[in-house]
């Protein structure tokens, strides 16, 4: 039950924090004080995917405490190149 509970109050701060729709980079800062960089199409069910233990290799073995920061990218190219024309 706390695990649910605790995923709920997460939702529910991440929601109240109007994150973008779209790719976006983030950072978190994790329980050993390492840092987490990463990529996403959906902002908010990554960063709850990584506070339950389901993300990276890294933020399963250290859960991350702090969401430090954001930003919206455009969309990757479907070629890979985000430059081509």
């Amino acid at each position: 039950m706390p695990l649910l509970s605790h995923h709920h109050l997460l939702l529910s701060k991440l929601r109240s924090l109007n994150l973008p729709v779209g790719w976006c980079t983030y950072l978190l800062i994790c329980q050993d004080g390492s840092y987490y960089t990463g990529a996403t199409e959906n902002l908010t069910a990554r960063i709850l995917n990584h506070a339950e233990g389901k993300g990276g290799a890294h933020t399963k073995e250290n859960l991350p405490v702090v969401f430090a920061w954001y930003e919206p990218i455009p969309a990757p190219s479907p070629r890979g190149n985000a430059n081509a024309s």
